[in-house]
């Protein structure tokens, strides 16, 4: 057994006996106020052991278990119920989940070459069982927008706006999902004006480009788009998307592409405009 299996062993029973006893406006029992206040100092001491340990993905891990302890002070220092209950289910819960799926494959695969090869095989055969099973049906959302974010609050502001322009939420089967990664400048702030359910604010930046990692375990949609804070939406652009997409059974992802040739075989579409913000409109 690794050093970290027990300790998160535990830690898992704890996120599911909080899970299980936070009432759904976020108020907490003493018992369950205690058990998340062990949680967060759990995971403030594996942060301080993994400083300590050498490996691919060691320096996420530990910013990974910084933020699960943060997110825990945060839900236990909320004045608002709802706030709380926002902190455990869209921060804790999820950082948590996804830092014990990164140490798993850091000790048991990445610093093991030999098995490596019987991973990838095996990584390959579940996604081949997964595409011939049935699909799932009874989403809560037709689509889940992910849009993560470090710094370049500006950039942020353009996307989101362009995602408001041209994407149809009135039905309320799209869902948003922002992500701050740790940034240093207003988009903390401009994510939390905005009037989406599901944000997700990192004190310490964990390089979560795709946003996939955490938000995974809150998206609840049929189909995810993950919307890059540097990208702009234009007319039809989702729609246009999931008509590639649901046209062959095969397409598993489907990527728009705004450089001519960074997409292989002649796929890229030549725009006669710069990448600048002045050339937007155009």
């Amino acid at each position: 057994m690794q050093w970290y299996e027990e300790i998160m062993d535990t830690a898992q029973e704890a996120v599911v006996y909080i899970g299980s006893t936070l009432s759904t406006d976020g108020s907490m029992e003493k018992p369950t106020r205690q058990v998340l206040t062990d949680f967060a100092a759990a995971m403030d001491g594996v942060a301080e052991y993994l400083s300590r340990e050498k490996g691919t993905l060691m320096e996420k891990c530990r910013r990974y278990a910084l933020n699960a302890a943060c997110s825990g002070q945060k839900a236990l220092a909320a004045e608002d119920a709802r706030a709380a209950w926002k902190y455990f289910f869209y921060e804790v819960r999820p950082l948590f989940l996804d830092l014990r799926y990164q140490l798993d494959l850091e000790y048991h695969i990445l610093q093991h070459p030999e098995v490596q090869d019987a991973y990838l095989a095996q990584t390959i055969a579940a996604f081949e069982a997964a595409r011939k099973r049935p699909r799932r049906t009874g989403f809560k959302y037709r689509v889940s927008i992910i849009v993560p974010a470090y710094n370049k609050v500006e950039f942020s502001r353009c996307a989101i706006d362009s995602l408001f322009r041209h994407t149809d939420f009135s039905h309320g089967d799209i869902e948003l999902i922002t992500i701050n990664d740790g940034s240093s400048d207003g988009t903390e702030a401009y994510f939390n004006s905005l009037p989406h359910e599901k944000k997700i604010n990192l004190k310490y930046n964990v390089y979560n480009h795709l946003g996939w990692g955490i938000a995974r375990h809150i998206a609840e949609g049929e189909y995810v788009v993950y919307f890059s804070n540097d990208a702009v939406a234009t007319p039809h652009w989702l729609e246009n998307l999931l008509a590639v997409h649901q046209a062959e059974k095969d397409v598993f992802w489907v990527v728009p592409t705004c450089n001519e040739n960074c997409i292989s075989n002649y796929q890229g579409i030549p725009v006669d405009y710069e990448y600048r913000f002045e050339a937007m409109p155009e």
